[in-house]
């Protein structure tokens, strides 16, 4: 995922479902990427922030609280989102891609590899 991405230095991935944030956090630290983490429930998040101090990327990683369709974040705020094993927990897939467009920026791109203007 993180190579369909197109994730480095200075970017910015949105982990949706991020739970305790494992995936997300992986990839950050792979490819130098920062990572904001959204999720509807509390304790993953807080097992996220606990992973993220765990891993040395505090600095690097934020947690808020949302849902698929309803992130908290503003018009393309990510450079890539992705979601993993989550997705089919969506009442409303179609709102979830239509959110994750708006939060992409021009050039970003979702887990399916497809640049967000396309």
């Amino acid at each position: 995922m993180a190579h369909y991405l197109a994730l480095g230095d200075g970017t910015v991935l949105a982990d949706l479902a991020c739970g305790a944030g494992g995936p997300g956090l992986w990839i950050a630290a792979q490819c130098g990427a920062s990572v904001i983490g959204v999720d509807p429930s509390s304790a993953g998040l807080a097992q996220a922030r606990k992973r993220s101090q765990q891993v040395g990327l505090t600095d690097h990683s934020l947690y808020q609280q949302g849902t698929f369709a309803s992130t908290g974040l503003g018009n393309g705020a990510v450079d890539g989102a992705l979601s993993v094993d989550a997705l089919q927990y969506a009442p409303d897939k179609t709102d979830v891609f239509r959110e994750a467009y708006r939060i992409l920026r021009p050039r970003g791109r979702h887990s399916t590899g497809r640049r967000a203007s396309e």
